[in-house]
C-alpha cells in the first residue's frame, strides 16, 4: 500500500471519523471504568509501540513543528528529532510548514509505523523548520528515516506533472532512485529540472505492501524545499550526438551520469515504452514514456540517461525528436542462433531461421518457442485478432524482429550472452519455409497403437486358426485311422471270402472225392489228396499275407526300432544270426500305415536274409531328420544279383517294393554275389509332416 498524497474520498473520511469516534468512546469508557490509559506525549515512545498496541487508540498530546502539509491533509510532525505522520480528520485549522502546534488525538497502527489520528490541533506559534538530516539513498531505503525531515542531493532523471496534484520527480542518488512528490512548484520550471543536480528537503514517506513491509522510499517536499545545485543545459538537443558503440565506455571528458544524445534510424517502436534505433551497425533500446509515434526508417535524436541493461546499454527516461522521416527502412541482419549469442547485435533488427517447437498464449501476446540446433529461444508478438492458427508445430520458419539478450553468464570479469528473445513487430515477420511432416508425434503414437492392436488381433486370429486346424487335423487323423482299420477289415474279409473260403470249399470237394474213390480207384484218390495238399498250402500263404498287413502289437507298445527287434527275435535267435538296431536323430511317430509297412519291410528283409543269405550279422539303422526318414537293413551274407527277375521274386523284393510304394517311399537295393545285401527305404517330407515327436 502506498502513502500517496491525494484527496480523501467521502467514504474514507467517514471511515476515519467512525474510527476516531470509536477511539474517543473507548478512551472515555476506559476512564469511566477507572482504567485510565497512559497519555503519550513523546514521538519516540509512540513509535516504540507495537502495531497491536498502537491500534488500541491510546490517547496522545504532542507538541512539535509541522515539516510538511498539503491540501490533501498529508501532515508530518517532528519533535525532538523524531518525525511522525498525523492523520488529520478535519480542516478546522489550516496548518503550514514551520507551524509549532499541539496535536491531541489517539494512536493508530498505520501502514508501516504507528501514526497519530488527530482529534484537535492548535497552532501554538510559528518558527523556522528544523535543520534536516543529510541522508543518502541507502539510509532512506532502510526505512529507519520514516517521517523524519531530511535532505538529499541527486540528479533529476525525470519530472512529470500530475494534474491538480503535484510534480512527480525521479531523483538518482547514491546508486538508487528516490521518488519525490513536489507540491506547489511552478509548472513552467518543471522541464528545467531534468538533468539538473538538485538538493531536496522533505519529509520521508514510503510505499508499503500488505504485510506492513517497507518497499521504497518516498519524499514529500514543497516548492521551497528544492534548490538547484547545477542547472541542466538550456538546449539539451544541441549536445553533440554520441556513437552508440561508445556509450558507457571509458571517457575522461564524460559528464558522469548526465544525459547524452544519440542519433539513429528507427527499427521498431513499442508505444509509450521503447524506441529501437540503429547507428553504426549497433542497436540501442531507448526507453521513453513520451507520446510520440515514429516509423521504421525515420532518423531520430534521442536524449536520455545511459545505464547498463542485461548486456548492452539502455537509454532511460529519454525524449525522442524526429530529424528526418525520409530514411530507408533498415534491413535486418541475417544470423544464426549461435551467432546471436555472440552479443554483437543486442537490441538490433535481426533475421534467423529455426524450427517451431511450441506456441503459447501469454496474456495479450503470443510466445513462439523456437529451436535451431541446440539453441532454444522465444519470439514474442502481440496476439493478432486473426490469431496464428496457421502456424504448426515442427514447421521451419524465418522470423524477423528485435533481438534482446535475456540472460548472461559471467566468466572471470567478462559477461557473455546466455539466452535471448526476439520481439516480432507483426505477423508478417513470420515466414513459413517448410511445413512440418504430417507424421507428428501424436499421429505416430496413434498409428503405432493401431498397428500394435492389429498385430495382436492378427496373432490372436492366427492362434485361433492354428488351434482349429490342430483340432480338425486330429479329427481327420482319427477318421483316417478308423477308415484304414475298416479298409483292413474289409480287405481281409474279401480275401478270406475270395481265396480261403473258395480253397476250403475245393479242399472239401477233393476230400469227398477221395472218400468216394478210395476203395475203387486208389490212384485217383492219391491225385485228389495231392491237389488238396496244394490248396491248403495256397490258403496258408494267403492267410500269412493277409495277417501280415495288420498292425503289429509291437508297434502299439513301443517305437519302430523296438518293434523290429520284437518281431525278428525268434527267427534270428533260432538261426544264430546276430542283429543290431540303431537310431540316429530325434525319433518321431509316423502314421500308423507307414510304421506298419516299414515294420513288415524290415521283417521280410530279415526273414529273407536268415533263410537265403547265410549271413552271420544283420544291422538295422533308422535315421530321423526334418528332411527325410530312412530305414536301412544291411547283412554280410552271400548276396545276389538284384537285377535278375527270378532273384527278385525269390527274395521277396516285389512285396517290399509294393509296400514302399504304398507309403510313398523309395526303395534302393544294393547287392552282389559274395558281398552282402543292403536295402534302403526313404520316406519324403510330406510323410514326416504328419509325424509326431516321441516323448
Amino acid at each position: 500500500m502506498q502513502r500517496i498524497c491525494c484527496r480523501d474520498s467521502a467514504g474514507a473520511a467517514l471511515g476515519r471519523g467512525i474510527f476516531l469516534l470509536l477511539g474517543i468512546l473507548l478512551s472515555a469508557s476506559a476512564a469511566i471504568a477507572g482504567d485510565n490509559l497512559p497519555l503519550l506525549t513523546n514521538v519516540a515512545e509512540i513509535k516504540r509501540l507495537t502495531s497491536q498496541d498502537a491500534a488500541r487508540g491510546l490517547p496522545v498530546r504532542l507538541r512539535g513543528v509541522v515539516t510538511f502539509h498539503n491540501r490533501h491533509k498529508d501532515c508530518f510532525l517532528q519533535s525532538d528529532g523524531e518525525g511522525i505522520f498525523v492523520e488529520r480528520q478535519t480542516q478546522s485549522s489550516v496548518l503550514r510548514a514551520g507551524d509549532y502546534v499541539e496535536i491531541e488525538g489517539v494512536t493508530g497502527a498505520g501502514d508501516y509505523a504507528p501514526i497519530v489520528s488527530e482529534v484537535r490541533s492548535t497552532v501554538v506559534g510559528c518558527g523556522d523548520l528544523p535543520l534536516p538530516r543529510k541522508v543518502d539513498f541507502d539510509q532512506l531505503a532502510s526505512g529507519d528515516e520514516d517521517c523524519r525531515w531530511v535532505e538529499i542531493q541527486g540528479l533529476v532523471r525525470s519530472a512529470s506533472i500530475i494534474p491538480d496534484s503535484h510534480v512527480h520527480v525521479q531523483l538518482a542518488s547514491g546508486g538508487g532512485q528516490v521518488r519525490i512528490y513536489l507540491y506547489d512548484y511552478p509548472l513552467a520550471n518543471v522541464p528545467g529540472l531534468v538533468d539538473s543536480v538538485v538538493r531536496v528537503r522533505g519529509a520521508v514517506g514510503g510505499s508499503f505492501n500488505q504485510k506492513r513491509q517497507f518497499v521504497a522510499p518516498l519524499l514529500f517536499a514543497g516548492a521551497g524545499g528544492v534548490s538547484i545545485v547545477e542547472a541542466a543545459a538550456t538546449d539539451p538537443f544541441s549536445l553533440p550526438a554520441r556513437p552508440i558503440a561508445t556509450l558507457l565506455q571509458f571517457d575522461p571528458g564524460a559528464r558522469g551520469a548526465r544525459r547524452v544524445k544519440v542519433r539513429g534510424v528507427v527499427t521498431h517502436q513499442q508505444l509509450e515504452d521503447a524506441v529501437f534505433v540503429r547507428e553504426g551497425g549497433q542497436g540501442l533500446r531507448v526507453q521513453t514514456s513520451q507520446h510520440i509515434s515514429v516509423r521504421p526508417g525515420e532518423v531520430v535524436d534521442a536524449l536520455g540517461f545511459p545505464v547498463m541493461g542485461v548486456y548492452s546499454p539502455v537509454l532511460q527516461d529519454a525524449v525522442v525528436r524526429p530529424v528526418n522521416s525520409s530514411g530507408e527502412i533498415p534491413v535486418p541482419v541475417s544470423l544464426t542462433a549461435r551467432r546471436v549469442l555472440d552479443g554483437d547485435h543486442d537490441a538490433d533488427l535481426v533475421r534467423l531461421e529455426a524450427e517451431l517447437v511450441d506456441s503459447v498464449r501469454r496474456g495479450e501476446e503470443r510466445v513462439l518457442v523456437l529451436q535451431e540446433q541446440d539453441v532454444i529461444f522465444n519470439a514474442l508478438i502481440a496476439e493478432p485478432k486473426s490469431g496464428l492458427e496457421w502456424l504448426r508445430k515442427g514447421a521451419r520458419v524465418q522470423v524477423t524482429g528485435i533481438c534482446l539478450v535475456q540472460e548472461v553468464k559471467e566468466y572471470v570479469s567478462k559477461l557473455t550472452p546466455r539466452s535471448f528473445r526476439i520481439l516480432l513487430r507483426s505477423p508478417s515477420d513470420i515466414v513459413v519455409l517448410r511445413q512440418p511432416s504430417w507424421w507428428t508425434a501424436a499421429r505416430l503414437a496413434w498409428a503405432s497403437g493401431a498397428l500394435s492392436l492389429a498385430i495382436v488381433l492378427a496373432l490372436s486370429w492366427v492362434w485361433v486358426l492354428r488351434r482349429k486346424v490342430r483340432e480338425q487335423t486330429a479329427i481327420l487323423r482319427q477318421r483316417v485311422h478308423r477308415e484304414a482299420a475298416l479298409e483292413e477289415r474289409t480287405r481281409i474279409a474279401r480275401e478270406f471270402h475270395d481265396t480261403l473260403e473258395q480253397e476250403l470249399v475245393g479242399i472239401t470237394m477233393q476230400i469227398d472225392a477221395v472218400m468216394a474213390t478210395l476203395r475203387h480207384a486208389p490212384e485217383l484218390a492219391t491225385r485228389s489228396l495231392e491237389v488238396a495238399r496244394q490248396m491248403v498250402r495256397r490258403s496258408l500263404t494267403e492267410v500269412h499275407r493277409s495277417v501280415w498287413d495288420l498292425r503289429s502289437p509291437a508297434l502299439e507298445n513301443g517305437g519302430l526300432a523296438s518293434a523290429i527287434v520284437d518281431v525278428t527275435r525268434s527267427i534270428t535267435e533260432a538261426a544264430g544270426v546276430r542283429i543290431q538296431v540303431g537310431v540316429t536323430g530325434t525319433p518321431v511317430r509316423l502314421p500308423r500305415v507307414s510304421e506298419t509297412h516299414l515294420l513288415r519291410i524290415a521283417q521280410e528283409a530279415i526273414n529273407n536274409t536268415v533263410k537265403h543269405a547265410q549271413a552271420s550279422r544283420i544291422e538295422v539303422r533308422l535315421h530321423y531328420s526334418q528332411e527325410k526318414m530312412r530305414l536301412c537293413i544291411e547283412d554280410d551274407g552271400r548276396g545276389f544279383d538284384p537285377h535278375a527277375p527270378n532273384e527278385r521274386g525269390h527274395f521277396g523284393l516285389l512285396g517290399i517294393e509294393e509296400r514302399a510304394r504304398k507309403i510313398g517311399g523309395t526303395l534302393e537295393v544294393t547287392s552282389a554275389p559274395g558281398r552282402g545285401t543292403r536295402i534302403e527305404v526313404e520316406l519324403p517330407p510330406p510323410e514326416l509332416n504328419e509325424a509326431t515327436v516321441m516323448a
